[in-house]
């Protein structure tokens, strides 16, 4: 039985990184099981490390060109460090899985999680929230990437995108330069849509 997800999307903005990250958590479910981030900061590792706690399962990554979420838009060169999350309440039986990718592999899971993954019949595989960035000094092949990822899981939903001017992902508090990072559920329904 697949049931939706219930979301929440928030947004904060202070002089600082972890006054910024402590408004999102003031304003968050505490019942989520996963918490998406991005954030407009000169300052990320203070965000991933304030929101690591936050949710069973963490994933963030840095814009900086303009953030969408909290029920605004905001463009241009920030004034103020800036962060957007979605925080997401997940249904009984569903899961949540974290992973990071490097630009030229799969996403980096223990063996048994992708032989569940792998053999799962199309009603029940995992589906992917993903945020891109190439590494800092080199280029991301991201149609082979998503090419590979559709042989080894083609049942799956794959939806994303490519972060803007920053090639810094966050697992949990663990930053990665460039790759994907990003979520595998399972035990939820999702429709993929596509918007500008």
């Amino acid at each position: 039985l697949m049931r939706s997800l219930r979301c929440q999307s928030l947004h904060a903005a202070g002089g600082d990184s972890r006054a910024v990250a402590r408004a999102l958590l003031a304003a968050l479910d505490k019942r989520s099981g996963l918490l998406l981030w991005l954030a407009d900061t000169t300052q990320p590792d203070h965000i991933a490390a304030e929101l690591d706690a936050a949710a069973p399962v963490v994933v963030g990554g840095v814009s900086r060109a303009g953030l969408i979420g909290g029920q605004g838009e905001y463009e241009g060169k920030a004034q103020v460090e800036r962060a957007v999350a979605l925080a997401v309440t997940l249904p009984t039986g569903a899961t949540a899985t974290a992973f990071h990718s490097s630009p030229s592999g799969l996403p980096d899971l223990p063996a048994a999680t992708w032989e569940i993954f792998a053999t799962a019949p199309p009603d029940a595989s995992p589906h992917l929230l993903m945020m891109g960035a190439p590494p800092h000094d080199a280029a991301f092949p991201i149609e082979s990437f998503l090419a590979s990822l559709d042989r080894v899981l083609p049942w799956s939903n794959k939806v994303g995108g490519l972060l803007a001017g920053s090639s810094s992902l966050y697992v949990g508090a663990g930053r990665h330069d460039g790759g994907v990072a990003g979520v595998a559920l399972q035990g939820v329904a999702l429709d993929a849509l596509v918007c500008q």
